[in-house]
């Protein structure tokens, strides 16, 4: 049996918390269905004092199933480093997706607009008329646009 590291100890430590919020060795072996090890193995990976460490399939698994990522979490603080959720897109993420492709809408109405009336070589007033109605159509989109990602204004008071 060859020795454990500081640093496999810690990860076995990890392992078996997650393996304990999930429910226990019987509750995240492969005879519950949960991971492919058996509970004789889940324990080792459990002990320090077996060198057999758990597979990154199963170290997934049992996270999974106690949702906390216990061990993933100790392997990036022993690279010095945070985990940080990501995040879901907000309402206000959806609206500023939603106001790009206002933009593009509009954009690509007064392009193909323009394109057609100018085929024969000319543009009439009328279609002059129309390309300006899609032009101001367009800026204000892209007001939107604009008032939507300008930055906040915030008060702080300073004593």
């Amino acid at each position: 049996m060859r020795e454990l590291s500081d640093s496999d100890i810690r990860i076995k430590a990890a392992f078996r918390r997650a393996v304990e919020q999930a429910g226990g060795c019987i509750a995240v072996s492969r005879e519950r269905g949960a991971t492919r090890a058996d509970k004789s193995h889940i324990s080792n990976y459990c002990s320090p004092h077996h060198d057999l460490m758990p597979p990154v399939d199963i170290i997934l698994a049992v996270e999974r199933l106690a949702a906390e990522p216990f061990v993933t979490r100790e392997m990036a603080e022993q690279w010095q480093h945070e985990m940080v959720p990501l995040e879901r897109m907000s309402n206000e993420d959806t609206n500023i997706i939603n106001s790009v492709a206002d933009v593009a809408l509009a954009a690509g109405d007064l392009q193909c607009f323009t394109l057609r009336a100018a085929a024969d070589g000319r543009l009439t007033p009328n279609e002059k008329a129309g390309m300006r109605n899609r032009l101001e159509r367009t800026k204000a989109q892209l007001r939107e646009l604009e008032d939507f990602t300008a930055p906040q204004a915030s008060l702080r008071s300073v004593s």
